[in-house]
């Protein structure tokens, strides 16, 4: 197994809210924000990005992972759905609505990435602001596949 790649970041206190807008000048690389409340699941996440054309941070639940996406503008988030503080629905609800009141167009793909199979859930989660939905466990390749479909799609768009 390979070491842990140290290139993302994890962020232990959320930042303060304010009308800060993203930052114009962007990576030319996609941005990926990892949001679970467990080490091991935004480990292996990341793990599966190393070495890719993706960055990563990291939130280790949704009060954390809104405060980042106010700071700055990720291509991609992956979020999990049950977490303390705030739980995913509620973050990628705020998120979206931020997004919303300052017309960022166009908004970060949200991918939620979870254990829960149940089929009720899944209909909430594109209700909350889910673009797709992927249930645990998942595999690096089927990630990649993901995520580099999507780049495609994002990357023939105008960016800031």
């Amino acid at each position: 197994m390979e070491p842990p790649d140290t290139s993302g970041s994890v962020s232990s206190s959320p930042i303060t809210d304010s009308a800060t807008e993203p930052p114009a000048v962007r990576s030319p690389n996609p941005s990926v924000l990892i949001v679970d409340d467990v080490e091991l699941s935004r480990t292996l996440l990341r793990q599966f990005l190393a070495h890719t054309i993706f960055e990563t941070d990291e939130a280790e639940n949704g009060a954390v992972a809104v405060a980042m996406a106010k700071h700055r503008k990720y291509d991609f988030i992956l979020m999990d759905l049950l977490m303390p503080e705030m739980d995913g629905f509620e973050a990628m609800r705020n998120i979206r609505m931020w997004e919303e009141s300052r017309g960022l167009e166009p908004a970060c793909v949200i991918i939620t990435v979870t254990a829960w199979e149940l089929k009720e859930a899944v209909p909430e989660c594109f209700e909350s602001g889910a673009d797709m939905h992927l249930t645990k466990p998942i595999t690096k390749e089927k990630l990649l596949e993901v995520l580099s479909a999507q780049w495609s799609r994002i990357a023939a768009r105008p960016r800031p």
